[in-house]
């Protein structure tokens, strides 16, 4: 039996700890568990989205803290906290004070005093203010270490470099007289535009990156920081500046779609073949495509692609092959392209090749000729560029594109941050680095893959194979097998469909980063998971597929990035999909006219009541009745997600 903490997130325990602080006027929530003062609000108004320390290693890993000492009081109109946080990792063993004051006039300083009880070598510590996605396109007003000040404004589109440096503050108007200065001591700050890695904020850090980096921290070593939030004018005190809560509804009349991007999983990254149980319920999904990776420098590549080859045929599913070449590539794909011709081979179909340099960007020379070699043997397939990082390499380098139909990047929620707050909040930014790209590359659609929960590689040292605290690989989250990874995936879908992208590929075929368990269960037990298990992710892209084709209503809703849904209506019939993306309970209201097509509604809940059934039994899950909705209201759980029908 799995527990419900691990059905909800993958992990045996509840989500991280939230308490609420308010300071005169404003309200925000300190999370124990890494120490972060979220949220900074004045009424309904966020002015920050978090504060916290950050304790990076060479390769940017990072060191999270653990709380002791943790003291918290609360009198009229302010507050005060203190504790010890003690970062951990490897040869890092770093030490620091926190103090949190906040007054009566809405006055916040949160400082930090560390010192290094080990030498190593880092890349950062220090405070890191996060600044909410709104802002872009947001006057301010930059402060220099001198004192001078000077006008600034947040990017509106996705900064390729920082906006901001040589930052000793930046005061932000919030209208009605009011504004909000931050103060930063300690260290010289600058700003760079985190959507560019789907970190939906701009964040101010310290040091600045044009100075020499990692460097030595000799042990005894003390670092001493602050950030200070002041208002300016008249900011009317309130009670409580939570904004009260209001009924989630669904409506429709936002965009529409003739369809849903195509969607594709990855070849596993393990070496074990799924067996014909996996093989069934993978046909189950209508892939559009299975993505392989080919290394053609390395000549192990032929057993990924005979792997590929045989794993399309079987679903019948055609490849997107990812092809990583040198300066001439033709001799290489001639190799490549001989083989898969070959009598020996089991033919596959391809439907898009990605085309990538080994070690650079491919040059516009290298994609002509890779270009003219593919479709000599494979006309019918479609030929991609771009990168195989991140959006943020598209944005600094623009890799040329000239000759193909597609521009491709890949996307992960945890370049920078991992808690679930965090990784939910990145659903806003995904649909920002497709607009961004279909810009960049007007005359190209977008294709993003592969999009997993964790990095598949470190770009600062590639062949690092590292683990975490667990056992595992840093390539694996826990959170892949549960109900979390569900109802991020649907927000993530349906973001992504609105913002024009032409195919997504998400996770893996099999094993702890694919859809479905491997037939001999999980590599190591710190994974909760069994043999074949159909992960909650299998089931929502079922139920898309279920609607394969069908035309698109990405539905509005009141309280975005808690409740996310979409309505796909295809041979008469009309399904609505809704995720909660909290750990929270949520009732959502659904709209008189949802069915249109008329008849009751019907609802399937997959939450933690039956995770574990559907995991195990998808066939009999999938089969079941759905249970009748009579007040037009669907009751999720934490991070459920509800299957609604018109019969």
């Amino acid at each position: 039996m799995l527990t419900t903490n691990v059905l909800r997130r993958g992990r045996d325990e509840p989500p991280a700890e939230q308490i609420t602080l308010r300071a005169g006027p404003l309200e925000a929530i300190f999370e124990p568990e890494a120490a972060w003062l979220r949220y900074i609000r004045l009424g309904e108004h966020e002015m920050v989205r978090a504060i916290y320390v950050a304790v990076r290693d060479r390769l940017w890993l990072t060191a999270l803290p653990r709380l002791s000492d943790l003291k918290i009081e609360q009198p009229d109109g302010g507050f005060r906290v203190s504790f010890t946080a003690t970062c951990l990792l490897d040869d890092i063993d770093f030490v620091w004070q926190g103090s949190i004051v906040g007054q009566a006039d809405g006055t916040i300083r949160y400082a930090m005093d560390g010192q290094a009880r080990s030498t190593f070598v880092r890349n950062r510590i220090g405070f890191c203010v996060l600044h909410p996605m709104d802002c872009a396109g947001q006057p301010c007003e930059l402060i220099r270490p001198d004192g001078s000040g000077e006008h600034g404004q947040f990017p509106a589109e996705i900064s390729a470099h920082q906006p901001f440096m040589n930052l000793a503050g930046i005061v932000q108007p919030l209208g009605a007289g009011v504004s909000a200065e931050l103060r930063f001591e300690g260290d010289v700050f600058e700003t760079e535009d985190q959507r560019n890695w789907t970190d939906a904020s701009f964040k101010t850090y310290c040091t600045p990156l044009e100075l020499p980096r990692p460097i030595e921290i000799t042990k005894g070593t003390t670092v001493k920081q602050a950030v200070t939030l002041r208002l300016h004018g008249q900011a009317t005190p309130r009670a409580s500046s939570t904004p009260q809560p209001r009924p989630i509804a669904i409506s429709f009349g936002g965009k529409t779609l003739d369809h849903l991007p195509g969607i594709g999983v990855g070849l596993a990254s393990h070496p074990h073949p799924p067996g014909e149980r996996e093989i069934n319920l993978l046909r189950q999904l209508k892939l559009d495509h299975l993505r392989a990776d080919l290394h053609l420098a390395d000549e192990q590549y032929e057993g990924t692609l005979r792997q590929a080859a045989a794993e399309s045929a079987g679903l019948p599913v055609p490849l997107e092959l990812a092809v990583f070449v040198g300066e001439t590539p033709e001799p290489q794909l001639e190799r490549l392209l001989k083989q898969m011709q070959s009598a020996t081979f089991v033919h596959a179909s391809v439907t898009r090749w990605l085309v990538f340099g080994e070690n650079q960007p491919v040059s516009a020379s290298a994609l002509r000729a890779a270009r003219e070699v593919l479709l000599r043997y494979y006309p019918q397939a479609a030929v991609a560029t771009g990168t195989n990082q991140y959006f943020t390499e598209l944005n600094r380098q623009r890799p040329p594109a000239e000759g193909a139909e597609f521009v491709s990047y890949s996307l992960n929620p945890q370049v920078h941050a991992f808690d679930d707050r965090s990784v939910m909040e990145t659903i806003e930014a995904q649909a920002a680095t497709a607009e961004s790209a279909r810009r960049l590359y007007p005359q190209q659609a977008i294709v993003i893959s592969p999009i997993t929960l964790r990095p598949r590689f470190n770009p600062h040292q590639p062949d690092a194979g590292l683990v975490d605290a667990s056992g595992l690989p840093r390539t694996v989250d826990v959170r892949q097998m549960s109900l979390f990874t569900a109802a991020w995936t649907l927000g993530s879908i349906r973001r992504l469909a609105g913002a024009g992208v032409a195919s997504l590929t998400y996770f893996e075929t099999t094993g702890w980063r694919g859809v479905i368990e491997t037939a001999a269960g999980p590599a190591q037990s710190a994974f909760p998971s069994f043999p074949s298990a159909a992960f909650p992710i299998f089931h929502l892209l079922a139920d898309l597929a279920d609607f394969r084709g069908g035309r698109v209503d990405l539905c509005q809703c009141s309280h975005p990035l808690v409740v996310e849904g979409l309505a796909i209506t295809s041979g008469g019939q009309r399904a609505m999909l809704l995720a909660n993306l909290t750990p929270e309970p949520q009732t959502v209201h659904l709209p008189d006219e949802a069915g249109r097509t008329g008849g009751q509604p019907s609802v399937r809940y997959l939450d933690d009541t039956t995770a574990e059934f559907a995991m195990r039994s998808p066939e009999e899950f999938r089969a079941s009745a759905p249970q009748p909705l009579e007040d037009n209201q669907v009751r999720l759980g934490s991070y459920a997600v509800a299957r609604v029908e018109w019969h």
